[in-house]
């Protein structure tokens, strides 16, 4: 009897730690979902080492004792990662036994307390469960371990807008002028001001001139070198023309200062009461041929002239008999060789002008100070005026010769009551 009644203690206690190792794992397995996901569910089966040491009893009640049904489950420790469960301890109740009234006296017995072999068991870290996770029998499920559910999202439906569709409009473009690019007209959205046709630069046209006014390079006017004036046909602006002089070694330019000379000279005859002298073309050419001869001698030599004369054909023509004077006795010796020659007929007047080339080059503007200048130093000499100033030489040509490299400007001036010749 007391050995019966030893045994359901063991098995009460036993019974404890049953329901409350299945508790855990009906927690653990409704939270995996009793495996419908297809996963294995492991289950905790505690292994409880049976009480071999048996109590000294020497007797045992008749009656039997039923053990207290348990039904307070202990309370459920929360387990974590690194927890180490121990199994709680149960205590049976101690029952007072009364032994009725028989010749048999039981001892008294003394209730042993059962206490349940030390079980440690270690949870391993929580795990948690998506759809993705493959379980295996090692896999171990905790209170703690999540089951995630595989989230299904919705397909987001696709809504289709109607494609934009351009409204074209024109952007104006802008002509180019003179001086001013222009663009072309372009096309772009009126909507979304997208540019469909891009504008392009036209280039500026530049200006388009056409020559108004001539520059004056008439050496006889009042305003001669004046700029001239040329105008744009396209947009109205006028711009001066410079007045350019020949090229300072050129004839044209030695012939220019010449006539302007000429203009300054009668500026003084008519001042003085006389006539304006006029230009006769063989005296001129005479005049510029001596300009040269002046360069290299700068003299009245009778030899030159008469060279300068025979070779221009210019004045009265000679044939005579080359003769020559007996310096003992005065006689006229005749050598009957003949030669032929031009006596020019005029008066001559020559000059020497320094000309800072190097400085001024040909400006126009220092052609006409230095004529203007060359005019004033003539009439300034007595000797050269009384043949330049005679009012009935009324005939008069100039010549002109720029020495570039010495910077020096030459200039014979042929007088002549008579154009006989021209």
């Amino acid at each position: 009897m007391k050995n019966k009644k030893m045994t359901k203690k063991i098995i009460a206690a036993v019974i404890a730690f049953v329901i409350i190792f299945s508790a855990i794992g009906c927690e653990a397995q409704s939270a995996s979902g009793g495996g419908t996901n297809g996963g294995e569910a492991t289950s905790f089966t505690p292994t409880v080492a049976p009480n071999t040491s048996a109590p000294d009893v020497t007797s045992a009640p008749t009656e039997e004792t039923t053990a207290p049904d348990i039904t307070t489950v202990p309370d459920v420790t929360t387990l974590t990662p690194g927890t180490t469960l121990t199994p709680e301890t149960t205590t049976a109740p101690i029952e007072d036994t009364t032994v009725p009234d028989e010749d048999t006296t039981a001892p008294d017995v003394t209730t042993d307390e059962t206490t349940a072999p030390n079980v440690e068991t270690t949870v391993p870290d929580v795990t948690t469960l998506t759809p993705e996770t493959t379980l295996t029998p090692e896999t171990t499920l905790t209170p703690e371990t999540t089951l995630t559910p595989e989230t299904t999202t919705a397909p987001t439906e696709e809504t289709t807008e109607a494609p934009h569709v351009h409204t074209p409009e024109t952007v104006k473009g802008t002509a180019a002028t003179c001086t001013k690019d222009g663009l072309t007209d372009g096309v772009r959205c009126a909507t979304c001001k997208a540019t469909l046709t891009a504008q392009t630069a036209i280039e500026a046209t530049g200006h388009s001139y056409t020559v108004t006014k001539q520059p004056n390079l008439d050496p006889y006017s009042a305003d001669f070198a004046a700029d001239g004036e040329k105008t744009c046909g396209s947009c109205g602006k006028t711009v001066a023309v410079k007045a350019q002089a020949p090229a300072i070694e050129s004839e044209e330019y030695a012939r220019l200062l010449a006539n302007r000379l000429l203009y300054y000279i009668n500026l003084i005859r008519v001042e003085e009461g006389n006539l304006p002298a006029q230009m006769l073309p063989n005296m001129t050419a005479l005049a510029e041929y001596r300009a040269v001869q002046l360069s290299t001698n700068f003299a009245h030599d009778s030899s030159d002239i008469s060279a300068a004369a025979t070779a221009l054909k210019y004045g009265q023509y000679n044939y005579t008999e080359i003769t020559h004077i007996d310096p003992e006795t005065w006689e006229v010796i005749h050598t009957g060789e003949y030669r032929e020659y031009y006596a020019p007929c005029c008066g001559e007047s020559i000059g020497k002008h320094g000309y800072n080339i190097s400085y001024y080059g040909n400006d126009i503007k220092y052609l006409d100070k230095r004529a203007y200048e060359a005019a004033e130093a003539y009439h300034n000499s007595e000797n050269h005026w009384r043949c330049i100033g005679r009012g009935e030489n009324v005939f008069m040509s100039i010549g002109c010769f720029v020495d570039v490299e010495n910077e020096w400007a030459y200039s014979c001036i042929c007088t002549s009551p008579s154009d006989i010749y021209g």
